[in-house]
């Protein structure tokens, strides 16, 4: 933390505690499940009696059981807490655990922690490809224990479980490995103002004994080694040696998702029969085009608490029991999309989505019906909970994203998508959720009314589309199942419609004051959207900045952990960004120097190729069925048609060297002075770089 900046309810304490060898594959998954029902949801013991104890503004991240090493682990704690309150948080954890042993579980809670195991088991998600996640289950106990079946044997430990749940399984569990369990730690992480400051100062005391210890010739030996390194990163790297593919490798066509136009209750459906392991998804996505703008920016905040407070008749305990007793988790998420005609463009949407396997697909819409069109946000002790842990989760992911964050700042003054996109997920949703934490009476009253207008919205609204996706041959049960939702709300198939206008007025060079000692820096130009033919090759010199200069400029020279380039055709940005960046004058400095250089044509016609290549990579990659269907549906939402898709791929197939220098000088060199900044950094380190930057002050301002 930077000096002068509070210090209360900023500490972390995670209790922990060594559990079994991993080749206990039968007491591993026993400990996953008393995982999932110490603090898997809502209306889980330890987690329900962390979060109402007020100690705390979360749960602690690394809370649960990790079976990843040979000697596996169960932790559980709380952040945004008080280092004077560490012992009534471990008195609280312990007193729980004894009253949870002593009580036990009800059997119906027991099926819901093995229905959830089961959906992680069977689901085919996730970045990476699902023979890949396979293989990863396999290799704890293969490594440890020269065992690759074990993790296999999933079935035969549930049934062991099952029959040895009557006799106390999951309270010996608890009591074995928890209560009476000597290997314990507790860890507890501070904040302090100075520390800061002494890691400086001993480290410039090292660096200043290390030189006066150095002899003449070890010196000279440090400054030829510095050049040796510096030689190094300007040559050329010899790629010979690798395999390659070359442009006549890659489908003129995509490998497009086949669906089904559908209709259901009077609104269009999309339909997808895709490999799913049994497991059926559902999407609602309705256009919030008619939302009163003096309630707009509430839809995000709206989106997180709808899923988990009270609805239909049931507190919110009741339905977090539902929730994981019969899906695989249930979402609202708003969505901002561009417009294929221009920057000025934008629609506006709220997805409403779960999943189930399809023997539980009628309680999943139950469930849903009494989200969308009854949701209870009457008890203000829950919402403020709620607020809490949400204000605690967007500060914390600045450190993980602050490269995001950056670009979406600097990008609200370039289109209406960027300024909705910063006022709903941005700095600026950081802010208003920090503010909404901290209400009065009177603030509590007129956020109650703006939850209640948008929940009339949602009631009423009949401008919404469905989208549906199971395995082949189970549709036709999940759209049976569908009745449930919409037989009393019948809906219309006007679509999402296009807002347009000017972007909302704001700072062309923006810096946000944040605790950290790196800055996130990030520099965004005005360029096309999907429907324009410079939208190829804008793609492919985004790709080629990243890799063939940012990357040695911003990361191997400058020292930041990464330095990108990326071209969103939907808003049409160009942006460059750095992440866990040292500097912030010289890496603005850079991305000058950047622009200067693709205009300048100083590369090779290989690197266009190459980076035409990683374009298509990006662009191809592989989905899992849940993935797939997104994409599609989004692309349709956006009006972004199959032969926009086809010409922009033959466009990019066709970008050339000349082209890319073309490109370069038009979008990034000549609008230079059109482009905006955003940086999140320390106060310091703002202010210190208005000092080195010529002609472009940055406007500060606290998180």
């Amino acid at each position: 933390l930077e000096a002068g900046q509070p210090l209360e309810r900023r500490a972390l304490l995670l209790m922990g505690w060594l559990t079994n060898p991993i080749e206990d594959q039968l007491e591993g998954l026993g400990l996953s499940l008393l995982s999932e029902l110490l603090l898997g949801d809502a209306a889980a013991p330890l987690r329900k009696a962390l979060i109402d104890s007020r100690l705390g503004e979360g749960i602690c991240p690394g809370s649960g059981y990790h079976d990843e090493n040979r000697e596996t682990f169960f932790a559980a704690g709380l952040e945004g807490t008080d280092p004077e309150q560490a012992g009534d948080l471990e008195k609280l954890i312990l007193e729980t655990l004894e009253k949870t042993a002593a009580a036990g579980f009800e059997r119906e809670r027991v099926e819901s922690a093995i229905h959830q195991l089961e959906l992680a088991h069977r689901e085919i998600g996730g970045g990476e490809p699902y023979g890949l996640q396979l293989l990863m289950r396999l290799v704890g106990t293969w490594m440890h224990c020269d065992d690759p079946l074990a993790a296999l044997r999933f079935d035969e430990h549930i049934e062991t479980i099952r029959r040895e749940m009557e006799n106390g399984f999951f309270e010996g569990l608890i009591r074995k490995h928890l209560l009476d369990n000597p290997h314990r730690v507790s860890l507890l992480l501070k904040p302090d103002p100075k520390e800061e400051e002494r890691q400086d100062a001993a480290t410039a005391t090292a660096m200043r004994e290390k030189l006066e210890a150095l002899s003449p010739g070890e010196r000279q030996q440090l400054v030829d080694e510095a050049q040796e390194l510096r030689d190094f990163q300007e040559g050329a790297d010899d790629v010979s040696c690798l395999p390659s593919l070359c442009l006549e490798d890659i489908p003129v066509e995509e490998n497009a998702t086949p669906w089904k136009s559908m209709s259901h209750n009077g609104a269009p459906l999309f339909g997808f029969e895709l490999s799913t392991n049994g497991i059926g998804y559902f999407g609602s996505w309705l256009d919030l085009a008619n939302v009163p703008e003096h309630v707009r920016a509430y839809v995000p905040v709206f989106s997180f608490l709808l899923t988990r407070v009270g609805a239909g008749g049931d507190d919110y305990l009741t339905m977090a029991r539902r929730i994981a007793a019969a899906t695989g988790g249930v979402s609202a998420t708003p969505v901002v999309l561009g417009a294929p005609s221009g920057l000025r463009e934008h629609r506006l949407l709220l997805s409403v989505s779960g999943k189930a396997l399809m023997r539980n697909q009628k309680e999943m819409f139950q469930i849903l019906r009494d989200l969308l069109y009854a949701p209870d946000f009457r008890d203000r002790k829950r919402l403020a909970t709620l607020l809490d842990q949400l204000k605690v989760s967007l500060v914390n992911s600045v450190a993980d994203s602050g490269h995001r964050y950056a670009m979406r700042l600097a990008a609200a003054s370039l289109s209406e998508a960027g300024y909705r996109r910063e006022e709903w997920s941005g700095i600026g949703f950081i802010r208003q959720v920090c503010a909404l934490a901290g209400l009065d009476d009177s603030g509590w009253a007129d956020f109650e009314a703006r939850l209640e207008e948008l929940k009339i919205f949602l009631a009423e609204n009949g401008s919404i589309q469905y989208s549906a996706l199971t395995s082949p041959g189970d549709l036709p049960m999940l759209l049976d199942s569908l009745s449930i939702l919409t037989k009393e709300h019948a809906g219309c198939g006007n679509g999402a419609r296009c807002l347009s206008g000017a972007a909302s007025p704001a700072a062309r060079a923006v810096g946000v004051a944040i605790p950290a000692a790196v800055s996130y820096v990030a520099r965004v130009w005005p360029a096309v959207t999907v429907e324009h033919e410079d939208c190829a090759g804008l793609l492919v010199l985004a790709k080629l900045l990243r890799s063939r200069f940012l990357h040695r400029e911003i990361r191997e020279k400058g020292g930041a952990y990464g330095g990108l380039a990326s071209f969103d055709p939907g808003t049409g940005v160009f942006a460059m960004a750095s992440y866990r960046d040292p500097r912030l004058a010289g890496t603005l400095r850079d991305y000058r120097r950047a622009a200067e250089w693709a205009a300048s044509g100083d590369f090779e016609d290989r690197d266009v190729e190459e980076s035409i290549l990683g374009t298509f990579s990006d662009l191809d990659r592989p989905l899992p069925p849940e993935g797939r269907s997104n994409r599609e549906v989004l692309r349709h939402l956006a009006g972004i048609s199959p032969k926009m898709r086809k010409d922009l791929r033959a466009g990019m197939l066709a970008v050339t060297r000349n082209a890319l220098c073309d490109l370069a000088t038009r979008y990034l060199v000549k609008q230079w002075e059109q482009s905006a900044v955003g940086v999140l950094s320390s106060r310091e380190m703002l202010l210190r770089a208005n000092e080195e930057l010529e002609g472009e002050i940055l406007t500060v301002n606290e998180l």
